[in-house]
């Protein structure tokens, strides 16, 4: 089954309209998870759910069943739990091109997956950001995780909280309130992890809980305003070829700015003289392979980092893979 706009996001607009005498949200989606749906091109706005046992989800509530979200922008609305996603049970959901931004939960997360049954979320090319918790973190889940692509900023309030397992590939996460906290195996190849203050302090850029183990490369952890970039608690770090500001042990690691440079809206491309920046940033060809070797596996199949840039001037990466 697939529900499709016409015009996309911009033209197609699901107004709920909600408020705390009037609740209501964009779909509820309950059914049989052997059949994949898919929600494609719309904007679901104002979406407002309180009442105690129908307060999780305000834009999409999914329970045992499989679905993908494409190319939607969520905004504005409010849950208990879940401002904007609340799923549980599910074979599998993904989101792709997505925004999901200015959204409110009161408890546990903007989106929240959870769930013995919920096999894996997926979210690639996704921008998570303006987003407001008050009590909790951004994105909050207890099944496996992958995002891919996307970028987390700007939310008020810690970004990611884990327990079970968490893959991050070619991401940025930039000006959120706190940081990302782990109480499983974390993954984080190729990120930006910058300037996420930590105001809460609950946690550091990177932080594990219990006996969990992460593993960075080819990442640059920087800014993030804490005593540590990298808490391991009585857990493990295996780090490998990336920048962490104070150091860490491990394989080509380095301790030095990264240099980053501006373009348009975005400000974490790499100083690179022969993009006309007056320096070089030390993160240029410092990666662990070549770009066109350095590949992951998304919601819309495999990726290789030679298709992107680090560079002010669109210059797709070349050689060994920049951080």
């Amino acid at each position: 089954l697939t529900v499709k706009s016409q015009g996309g996001p911009e033209t197609c607009i699901i107004n709920c309209q909600g408020a705390s005498f009037n609740e209501n949200r964009g779909f509820s989606i309950t059914g049989n998870a052997g059949y994949m749906k898919t929600i494609e091109g719309f904007t679901i706005q104002n979406g407002y759910v309180s009442t105690p046992g129908n307060d999780h989800g305000g834009a999409f509530h999914i329970a045992d069943d499989t679905v993908t979200i494409r190319n939607c922008i969520i905004q504005n609305c409010f849950a208990r739990v879940g401002g904007a996603v609340f799923a549980s049970n599910c074979d599998q959901v993904n989101f792709t091109q997505c925004k999901i931004i200015e959204n409110n939960a009161m408890l546990s997360g903007v989106c929240v997956f959870t769930g013995d049954d919920l096999d894996r979320v997926r979210m690639h090319q996704c921008d998570v950001s303006h987003n407001e918790v008050q009590d909790a973190v951004t994105i909050n889940t207890n099944v496996p995780l992958t995002i891919t692509c996307s970028t987390i900023q700007n939310n008020l309030n810690d970004s990611i909280y884990s327990e079970t397992s968490l893959d991050m590939a070619n991401c940025l996460v930039t000006y959120n309130s706190g940081g990302i906290s782990i109480r499983g195996m974390a993954e984080f190849t190729n990120c930006t992890i910058a300037f996420n203050p930590a105001n809460s302090g609950s946690m550091d850029a990177i932080s594990i809980d219990d006996d969990g183990r992460a593993f960075i490369r080819n990442s640059i952890v920087w800014g993030n305003s804490s005593i540590m970039e990298l808490r391991p608690g009585n857990g493990t770090f295996y780090v490998d070829y990336s920048d962490i500001q104070g150091g860490y042990p491990g394989d080509s690691n380095l301790d030095i700015s990264p240099i980053f440079a501006s373009a348009g809206t975005d400000s974490f491309f790499l100083s690179q003289r022969d993009a006309g920046q007056s320096n070089d940033s030390p993160c240029i060809n410092a990666g662990r392979r070549d770009a066109m070797d350095t590949c992951f596996d998304t919601s819309n199949g495999e990726i290789c980092l030679d298709d992107y840039t680090t560079r002010t001037d669109g210059v797709v990466d070349t050689v060994l893979v920049d951080l």
